[in-house]
């Protein structure tokens, strides 16, 4: 479920207020309010439904993993290492109801700007991390990049093959179960 909350003013979403609720995916907007609305949307949301899963993802979430990202709302996707604990990763360990979706080119970018650090991070969260497309793609080379990388990653021990696992699939399927789909 994607609703179109407005991230300056985020209201209580009615299927969140129940338990099990289904998951919540939201995108942070790109430029210099992104890191002030990340926080608002994420910490109202996170504490108005401890119970939800609440599934941020695209560039302006992305952006966050570092405590440095662009001012600049062309930027895209970040580059060069990921320095010091971005506003995202202090919200990763302050809710455990907030997952991330990696399938998008920001969360791949996320994790592979800095190549040690990404391995890290999906190591440590990845019972909260899933690939969960929302793109279908036409041929070969419009493919996003994000299952092969892992699969490298599988392949070279980097990431363990259930760390794979859970990050592939497994995660889904456990919120999805949760909610008896």
């Amino acid at each position: 479920v994607s609703p179109p909350l407005p991230v300056h003013r985020p209201r209580p979403v009615h299927p969140v207020q129940r338990e099990p609720s289904p998951p919540v995916r939201f995108r942070a907007p790109r430029g210099p309010l992104r890191r002030r609305r990340l926080e608002q949307i994420s910490q109202r949301l996170l504490r108005q439904a401890p119970g939800a899963v609440v599934i941020g993802h695209g560039p302006g979430f992305w952006a966050e993993i570092s405590s440095d990202p662009p001012d600049d709302p062309g930027v895209v996707y970040p580059t060069g290492p990921v320095r010091g604990e971005g506003s995202l990763l202090r919200l990763f360990r302050a809710y455990t109801n907030l997952y991330a979706d990696l399938s998008a080119r920001s969360g791949f970018n996320a994790i592979t700007r800095d190549p040690d650090f990404g391995v890290a991070f999906l190591n440590e969260f990845q019972d909260r991390l899933m690939y969960g497309s929302d793109t279908c793609f036409a041929g070969p080379g419009d493919r996003l990049p994000i299952l092969p990388h892992l699969e490298g990653l599988r392949d070279a021990g980097a990431i363990s093959a259930e760390t794979f696992a859970k990050i592939a699939g497994g995660n889904a399927r456990r919120i999805l179960t949760r909610l008896g789909g």
